[in-house]
């Protein structure tokens, strides 16, 4: 409110002052306007059966080639052209999911703008065929609204081996149907009346996985589903409704940001997820029946929240039970500098050595099926690499040079000075400056 009080008083001292006339101004045709870039922000990776790896986020250049918003690299790190070309020019592009069938769920950035892919518009989910062309069939209609029926956003997606689609998030209404923070959609987009969520969640829900059995786990910021009392977690049956068989051991409060299941069934959770005596954790993990597993025991460092991004992966499990995980740099003084590594029992892995890592927390991890990482946000340094947003990590935690991509989008200038001499100091959210690398100042 202070700032904006200064701000009105500016605006009546301005519109006070005495008009006076204006000189005549031409445009200096020898001043070529610079080519100004910044670096992107990678929201979400993932890496398909294939070796290929595909990106969303927000970008206008990809290694100096015009790219919007969803790209992907081929096995050896070259840009895929090709997908390239069917994506198109792409807007608010956030969250990733794929298909068995190799198909990809887009989610959206921007509050009830719709997502631009592959040569459709589409309010989110958007659907993209293997090839990065858009797939019409798929239509959502009016898409997630809330109880004022403004549109609101999607928070993950999952493509069940049917074709259909389970959606979540902060809604009350899909397409026009009363559907309490979860829906299943149809192959085409259609809101499928058979999916038996009742009154649903009275809360958001953040996360939707598939577990054995074709069942469903959810996490979120919800207490009750359908009713039933569930702290942040719940298992639903195949058709939504409630599995009381289900009974976890996370206390009231609680808020499950992101689910994995291993190979093993033991659960996984990200997020704020306290335990029955108390106290918040930024990850822990129950046994397949929802119990607390006694025989995990996270750094006490990694407390409410600390592992978390709502766009890309925040854990993923190695095959041989040790656990990647990001987080904010601030856990440094805990030995972990935004990416670290759990032993299969919840102690830290002293021998993943990430160095400086990043200067703010990454966006996504995944976990390549070679070993490495491949991590990406919006941060603009990492252990030694400057505006790369999107690095790859070997299985110790160092730096790869070998896939390093420029990801970037345009650049922002902030203010201008002239010196005595005639020559402008430019500054702002600079990295490249007619194609010369600069750090946010240039002459």
């Amino acid at each position: 409110m202070k700032n904006l009080n200064s701000r009105l008083r500016f605006l009546a001292l301005a519109l006070a002052a005495p008009l006076l006339p204006a000189a005549a101004q031409t445009i200096d045709p020898t001043f070529a306007a610079a080519r100004i870039y910044a670096p992107g922000t990678v929201f979400s990776t993932l890496e398909q059966p294939d070796g290929k790896r595909v990106i969303a986020g927000d970008f206008t250049r990809v290694n100096g080639v015009v790219a919007s918003t969803i790209s992907r690299f081929n096995a050896d790190g070259t840009l895929d052209a090709a997908f390239q070309q069917n994506v198109g020019a792409g807007n608010g592009t956030f969250r990733l999911r794929r298909s068995s069938s190799g198909q990809f769920l887009v989610s959206g950035f921007f509050l009830g703008v719709p997502v631009v892919a592959g040569g459709i518009s589409r309010l989110e989910p958007l659907r993209l065929n293997a090839d990065g062309t858009g797939d019409a069939s798929f239509n959502v209609g009016t898409g997630a609204t809330r109880e004022n029926g403004t549109t609101t956003y999607v928070d993950d997606m999952l493509t069940l081996p049917s074709g259909q689609v389970v959606v979540v998030g902060p809604f009350v209404r899909f397409n026009g149907v009363v559907a309490n923070r979860i829906v299943r959609l149809t192959s085409t987009g259609a809101v499928d009346a058979t999916f038996s969520a009742g009154s649903g969640a009275n809360r958001e829900i953040e996360t939707v996985v598939a577990v054995a059995g074709g069942k469903l786990l959810i996490g979120g910021y919800f207490s009750i589903y359908n009713g039933n009392p569930c702290n942040g977690l719940a298992r639903l049956n195949a058709d939504g409704s409630y599995d009381p068989t289900f009974v976890h051991s996370l206390a009231a409060g609680s808020d499950a940001t992101s689910i994995v299941v291993q190979p093993d069934g033991r659960i996984l959770l990200a997020g704020s997820v306290g335990g029955p005596n108390g106290g918040s954790r930024g990850i822990t993990r129950l046994l397949a029946d929802g119990a607390a597993d006694p025989g995990f025991t996270p750094p006490a460092a990694l407390g409410n929240y600390s592992v978390s991004s709502l766009s890309g992966e925040v854990l993923q499990v190695q095959p041989d039970g040790k656990i990647v995980f990001i987080t904010s740099p601030e856990q440094a003084s805990s030995g972990i500098t935004g990416v670290g590594r759990l032993n299969a029992n919840g102690t830290l892995d002293p021998t993943f050595q990430l160095g400086a890592g990043p200067n703010e927390r990454p966006r996504t991890l995944t976990l390549l099926a070679d070993g490495r990482l491949l991590v990406g946000g919006g941060f603009t340094e990492f252990s030694g690499a400057i505006n790369r947003t999107l690095v790859q990590l070997t299985g110790t935690g160092a730096l790869d040079p070998s896939f390093q991509p420029l990801i970037q989008q345009d650049g922002a200038v902030r203010v201008v000075r002239q010196q005595a001499d005639g020559t402008l100091v430019v500054g702002g959210n600079i990295s490249e400056f007619n194609g010369q690398a600069v750090r946010n100042l240039v002459r």
